[in-house]
């Protein structure tokens, strides 16, 4: 779903606003988170408003939010309202000094690797990838350095998963999505959750979501900055990777020789050009080269030519 131009209900922002407070008041009940969640995932709408709180949060502006609807707030409110004011001033008079080093993990070519952060989440690196994760009181950051990541984020109602990439960046609260960097962009994949989509800010502004992705939907950052609507997503075809599998339903020869590259430190090529556009409908194991190739060969009717002393692999057709 586009938000970028979705006007958010009073009602809404006011109770995003609400849950913000309640989720910082660091005396939150695991009903009371749960509630939140549910609230959250009731509508996109949801997800958008409580996101513009947390950016006036973030800039100071909660109070001024705060005073200017106290007449419509119950009784019932005003401590939460006490709590507001008291953390909103301790953010302005007594910023947290918050160093925190960076964990960097990588994988390299063909390797996969699952980590577990100190948070409960997890990640999973595909092949030839590189993060870095920084963890702190108050944010959970990974920058996506190269390569393909699956993250699955522990919820944690006050603390934002923050993804950064050259391109754009990606925040959750809790939720299962995978990003893979591309030549001048990234692309993100949601399997469970909803995903906001963004510009980086500048240093003195604040994240604003150009997008949010629900289950089964996937953007590149540049579209979602731009307004495009995303796409629909097959999830466990786009990730099989995770059980050591490719599946291809219609991809181009050259398209699928393209992915494969990815796997092995070898070069593949195609004997000519006629081969590019064949289709390929296949389930392909990632095991050694040899083994990974050969359903290739038997489902195409290919034969592998290996040029073992230059690291080279080459596809023909196979003499009639």
């Amino acid at each position: 779903m586009n938000t970028r131009h979705h006007a958010i209900p009073a009602h809404i922002s006011d109770a995003a606003l609400e849950w913000l407070v309640r989720l910082n008041s660091n005396n939150l009940s695991e009903q009371q988170e749960q509630a939140f969640f549910a609230w959250l995932e009731e509508s996109p709408l949801h997800q958008v408003a409580y996101l513009e709180a947390e950016q006036l949060w973030q800039r100071g502006e909660v109070l001024a939010r705060v005073q200017r609807r106290t007449t419509r707030w119950p009784t019932f409110a005003w401590p939460i309202l006490v709590t507001a004011c008291v953390l909103v001033l301790a953010l302005v008079l007594v910023p947290l000094i918050n160093n925190p080093a960076d964990e960097l993990y990588q994988t390299a070519i063909g390797e996969q690797k699952k980590i577990r952060l100190e948070d409960g989440s997890t990640i999973e690196l595909n092949t030839d990838s590189r993060v870095r994760v920084s963890f702190s009181r108050d944010q959970r950051v990974v920058n996506l350095e190269q390569g393909e990541v699956f993250f699955e984020v522990k919820k944690n109602a006050g603390k934002p998963f923050n993804v950064f990439t050259p391109s754009g960046q990606i925040r959750v609260v809790g939720t299962r999505f995978s990003v893979r960097q591309l030549q001048g962009d990234a692309l993100v994949r949601v399997q469970e959750g909803t995903v906001a989509l963004g510009a980086v800010p500048s240093a003195q502004g604040t994240f604003v979501a150009g997008s949010l992705l629900t289950a089964n939907q996937q953007q590149t950052l540049a579209a979602a900055i731009s307004g495009e609507s995303p796409q629909a997503l097959d999830t466990a075809s786009a990730l099989a990777w995770r059980k050591r599998m490719l599946v291809f339903n219609g991809q181009s020869l050259a398209a699928v020789v393209d992915e494969l590259q990815r796997y092995f430190p070898v070069i593949i090529e195609l004997e000519n050009t006629k081969l590019a556009d064949i289709r390929v409908t296949a389930v392909i194991r990632l095991q050694d080269l040899r083994t990974t190739l050969s359903t290739l060969e038997s489902s195409l009717g290919l034969r592998v030519e290996y040029d073992d002393a230059n690291q080279k692999a080459v596809l023909r057709l196979k003499a009639e």
